[in-house]
């Protein structure tokens, strides 16, 4: 579906996915099935019994899990050869270099429900330095719009969301 060329870059490059609950599990598991071998997950959470239902990496063998591992291991069953960073914190203003400069990531998924984490790594990608990368970023529509008008944009041309705009 990609083509050869397409599907060596995804080879290369490393993806990394801030949150890995609903939208960041899926992201994950759809990356590295894609290709993608070099990830890098950040998340302070555990599997709870309510994640079963929304969430790739949420089982009843998994509970109280930190949700890096479960997404790690699961990851590893899809290609043994994946190479997994795993960062079981919060995304925040204090430990953002540590991260951003460790990891080494190309292209970021900011798939996090802390306002916090949004803000940070907007503030720490978005700005002129040896920092700045591409990123993606989700903003909750869900009750909120008409499906059938969602459309792929800019971050810069968000609208009726203050975090996002």
């Amino acid at each position: 579906m990609l083509g050869e060329v397409n599907a060596s870059k995804l080879t290369s490059v490393r993806v990394g996915v801030i949150g890995v609950g609903g939208v960041g599990s899926w992201s994950a598991n759809a990356l590295v099935r894609s290709g993608v071998k070099k990830i890098t997950l950040v998340d302070p959470d555990i599997i709870v019994e309510s994640n079963i239902n929304r969430q790739c990496h949420a089982n009843y063998d998994n509970l109280g899990k930190p949700k890096v591992i479960a997404m790690e291991e699961m990851l590893r069953q899809i290609n043994p050869g994946v190479e997994v960073a795993g960062y079981d914190e919060e995304f925040c203003d204090s430990n953002a270099k540590k991260i951003l400069d460790s990891s080494k990531v190309d292209y970021w998924i900011d798939a996090c429900d802390s306002v916090q984490a949004k803000v940070s790594l907007a503030s720490n990608l978005g700005k002129p330095s040896s920092n700045q990368r591409t990123f993606l970023v989700c903003g909750a529509a869900g009750g909120k719009i008409n499906p059938h008008k969602f459309i792929c944009t800019d971050l810069g041309n968000a609208k009726n969301d203050a975090l996002l705009s």
